[in-house]
């Protein structure tokens, strides 16, 4: 999820009641591949929704979709393909590449009832939907509110360390809303 959320952020999550989300929002919910391990990423397409990717650019019901919070890095090898659905199967995705094939009807994805297409904001870096397949509603586990801390995570500072928090605390980032 960066820039979005940083390694070190820490947030504030209205956990009960979980309302259901809408398109663009982060949700946090369990993991489809691993049930010990809860995911923030953001809800790309609800149930009903038609979604494919063209040229890394998501097409939500005919419509491109401009996400300014997306960030596309340039890495030596491209994990996810520019285009997307297609035929290929990623490393340790063949089981949400059967269950998303199972869904395309003319190039597009059909979100099934109940489910949700969440996508990391890191697209290039992000294990997401594209390679597990969709977020049930009942995983689904909250919402975040609020960053209401941020430490940078870089090596401690031995020569003050009773004064780590202030040098290492991201202060710009510390109340913000999602």
């Amino acid at each position: 999820m960066e820039a979005t959320l940083l390694p070190g952020d820490s947030i504030l999550v209205q956990i009960f009641p979980v309302q259901l989300p809408e398109r663009g929002r982060i949700v946090i919910f369990l993991s489809p591949k691993d049930r010990n391990l809860v995911l923030v990423k953001r809800v790309i397409a609800l149930p009903g929704d038609h979604i494919r990717i063209s040229q890394k650019v998501v097409i939500l019901n005919g419509t491109a979709l401009d996400e300014k919070y997306v960030m596309h890095k340039d890495y030596a090898e491209d994990f996810y393909p520019y285009d997307f659905p297609n035929d290929s199967s990623l490393p340790g995705c063949a089981e949400g590449h059967e269950i998303l094939s199972q869904q395309v009807i003319n190039g597009e994805i059909v979100v099934p009832a109940g489910k949700y297409f969440v996508l990391g904001d890191n697209r290039e870096n992000s294990l997401d939907s594209r390679c597990w397949g969709f977020v049930g509603s009942g995983d689904l586990v909250g919402k975040p509110l609020m960053i209401y801390d941020s430490v940078d995570q870089k090596e401690d500072d031995d020569a003050r360390p009773n004064l780590h928090w202030v040098w290492h605390t991201r202060w710009s980032r510390l109340f913000k809303f999602f």
